[in-house]
């Protein structure tokens, strides 16, 4: 819902996710973004393992559902990954779960189901616009449905990885490629705003 409030100039905060990721001015935030992924990641982890210790030596009880304000926060979370591009919305809502005392396992389940009404909401919302453009749909359905199943295969592989790096304590590993990449983007991108040059790897 939040997506879809009206911020001026004719435009919607769903928007600003086109503006950053169709400018190539913009290119910094994704380095950034992706910075945030890897700092949110390891301190769900820290947090996750500092309440597992203090579960453990009886301080304070296990969190296993979700009260209003940590859907709340979770929510709000996952609005400001949809604007972000390279924020991890799986991530930082894990993270954010986390961060109000839920279990790992818990938050995972939750940060997964809140992917469906918000995939259902964004493909709704793309075919609107679609429709209500000059001359209706024109496009060729062979190629949607084999980017679909692409899509469906690769979303399945990628919640599979996800699950299996969290249930296995790997997630680190997603930790240092995250932070990695937003290093090297982070650094190309002040380059080229510096030198006004777009560096060209080709």
């Amino acid at each position: 819902f939040l997506l879809f409030v009206p911020i001026g100039n004719d435009m919607k905060i769903k928007d600003l996710a086109d503006l950053f990721t169709g400018d190539a001015r913009y290119f910094i935030v994704t380095g950034i973004s992706l910075l945030l992924t890897s700092v949110l990641l390891l301190a769900g982890i820290l947090m996750n393992n500092k309440r597992d210790k203090m579960i453990k030596e009886g301080k304070v009880k296990a969190k296993e559902n979700y009260t209003v304000i940590d859907a709340l926060v979770v929510g709000c979370t996952q609005v400001v990954a949809a604007i972000l591009p390279g924020l991890s919305r799986s991530g930082s809502t894990l993270a954010a779960g986390q961060s109000r005392g839920i279990s790992k396992q818990n938050a995972l389940d939750y940060t997964f189901i809140l992917a469906i009404p918000s995939i259902l909401a964004a493909a709704v919302l793309e075919f609107s616009d679609a429709i209500s453009q000059p001359g209706g749909i024109n496009i060729a359905f062979g190629p949607v449905i084999a980017g679909m199943v692409t899509a469906a295969v690769v979303g399945y592989l990628s919640i599979a990885l996800f699950k299996w790096l969290l249930k296995t304590d790997k997630t680190y590993i997603f930790v240092i490629y995250a932070g990695v990449m937003g290093v090297i983007i982070t650094t190309i991108s002040v380059i080229e705003l510096a030198t006004g040059n777009v560096i060209s790897f080709v």
